[in-house]
């Protein structure tokens, strides 16, 4: 008897000890990502301002983050033998495959850079933690916060507020659109995972729970309120409309398991009915209001899709190749002009690097089969039939703020939203069935030299975006020295000219030197 009790405790301290070990590898494998979150989320930046508006420390810190997260993911990978593939995956694969033949060769670094640092991270988040998500939801709230006081901290003149707030971006509406979206993760939060969880059932423990979900909800509460304030400060039209929608579609899914039954009636046929007109009605409103509210912005964005509709027809299936827009936007207009010299838009032509609209964009750069491609990854990711959980809705709601926004924005230009974007994509893809299983061998000798193969790889990269990062650090400083002694400034901005060619031209303000 004695023997078999010392038994069962051996066995239930060493499952114990297990349990602990592996949670504590799951912790391990976390920590790049919340580090690189607070980073690229955070106004928590390294250089100095550079000379020319760019993110290019940030397109280089991201890659040594990248570089990090794929050696976690080769750890991760070293011990597993078997992968399972689900949809969202073979899509994301075919339509790789396709942006390699889309990009324009010989590559920009940084263009380089970001679909590497893109990949990695996606690999990485691909095998992230599920319980460990709410945390990084959490930061997208709070790091909206940090940049509302810093920006207010960087105010110098008594009739700046609010609106004149740019955070990370330098732009008041890329920010409004980062609140607005900071603003929808927290009502998710509040919505779907305000009620605290105890799988102890005492009293004591009951208590808690219930004391520390009522504190969670009042934090998220007044979080949404304030990231409302700051969302509709900045003026952003784009940022509240995909608002909008978002918080609609987490309000739906909210609500929809009560209104299953309801729904199956005759009189809620009608009722449903009426609902979607007043919607339409609304929206026409709505559209026109904000239309009006800043006209000379509106109209400025058409002449851009209607110039850009040259560029479509020059190159529809195949696209002008990645980077596209900026190369021949400016030839496209000039012609547009000289066939349209009486058009009342002439005043709002201007020298752009971006459509304004995600979707156009790809339809410019990637043509017909990118649009396509890019369509049915977005379907695969909100298709019925896929496991629905909190952090699911959540994901879902981020996904449909940012293509939303960037249906009149440029979101997926910066990182912030790259990142947010491919964290959704690949907290999905974990979520849904697998479709397809690569095994590979359990052989030391096999799996060994591919880990070190990836490793060297990874690590030449990170040399020469540390070479990289280093020529543009000189070239800011020469800039900044070069009243005080023009020839050196001249003779070292001669060596460094070749190897930043292509950054200095898509960054045309270096030329106000």
């Amino acid at each position: 008897m004695y023997n078999l009790i010392f038994v069962l405790t051996f066995a239930t301290s060493f499952n114990y000890n297990v349990s602990i070990r592996v949670n504590m590898k799951t912790m391990y494998y976390t920590i790049p990502g919340y580090i690189y979150f607070l980073y690229i989320l955070f106004p928590l930046r390294l250089w100095e301002r550079f000379v020319f508006s760019n993110q290019t420390e940030v397109v280089v810190v991201t890659l040594f983050f990248a570089c990090v997260m794929l050696l976690f993911t080769l750890l991760k990978a070293y011990q597993t033998f078997s992968f399972h593939l689900s949809k969202i995956d073979l899509m994301l694969i075919i339509y790789g495959i396709y942006l390699l033949f889309r990009f324009r060769y010989p590559l920009e670094k940084e263009i380089f850079y970001q679909a590497f640092s893109i990949t990695c991270i996606y690999l990485y988040f691909r095998n992230f933690p599920e319980k460990y998500l709410t945390g990084l939801f959490f930061l997208l709230p709070i790091a909206v916060m940090i940049q509302m006081l810093d920006g207010v901290n960087r105010f110098t003149m008594p009739w700046q507020n609010l609106s004149h707030i740019t955070g990370i971006f330098n732009n008041t509406g890329l920010f409004g659109g980062f609140a607005a979206l900071g603003f929808v993760v927290c009502a998710g939060l509040f919505l779907f995972t305000g009620s605290g969880k105890c799988n102890l059932k005492t009293d004591s423990c009951l208590l808690r729970s219930s004391q520390f979900a009522i504190v969670k909800s009042a934090v998220l509460f007044i979080l949404c309120i304030i990231l409302s304030i700051q969302a509709y400060a900045s003026g952003s039209r784009a940022s509240w409309v995909a608002a909008l929608i978002a918080i609609s579609f987490l309000l739906y899914w909210l609500v929809l398991p009560s209104l299953r039954g309801a729904l199956a009636t005759k009189q809620s046929g009608i009722v449903f009915f009426l609902f979607v007109s007043c919607l339409i009605v609304i929206t026409i409103f709505f559209s026109n209001y904000l239309y009006h509210l800043k006209k000379d912005s509106a109209d400025g964005r058409l002449l851009i899709a209607r110039v850009s509709m040259g560029m479509v027809k020059g190159s529809p299936v195949f696209g002008n190749g990645i980077s596209g827009f900026r190369a021949e936007y400016l030839n496209q207009q000039a012609d547009y002009f000289r066939t349209h010299s009486d058009s009342t838009w002439a005043d709002l032509a201007d020298d752009v690097e971006s459509p304004f609209n995600e979707f156009l964009k790809v339809l410019i750069e990637q043509g017909i089969a990118g649009v396509l491609l890019f369509s049915y990854l977005l379907y695969s990711l909100f298709e019925k039939g896929a496991a629905k959980n909190p952090h699911c809705y959540i994901l879902q709601s981020i996904v449909l703020f940012i293509l939303i926004f960037g249906l009149f924005s440029y979101p997926l230009d910066n990182l912030p939203f790259v990142a947010l974007f491919v964290l959704s994509i690949a907290g999905l893809s974990r979520n849904r069935n697998p479709v397809f299983t690569v095994r590979i061998s359990k052989s030391k000798y096999l799996r060994i030299p591919l880990l070190i193969s990836l490793c060297i790889v990874s690590g030449i990269i990170a040399v020469n975006a540390c070479l990289y990062a280093k020529s543009c650090l000189k070239w800011n400083k020469t800039l900044a020295n070069f009243a005080s002694d023009k020839e050196k400034a001249l003779s070292q901005l001669e060596i460094l000219y070749p190897e930043l060619e292509k950054l200095l031209i898509r960054n045309k303000q270096v030329g106000c030197f």
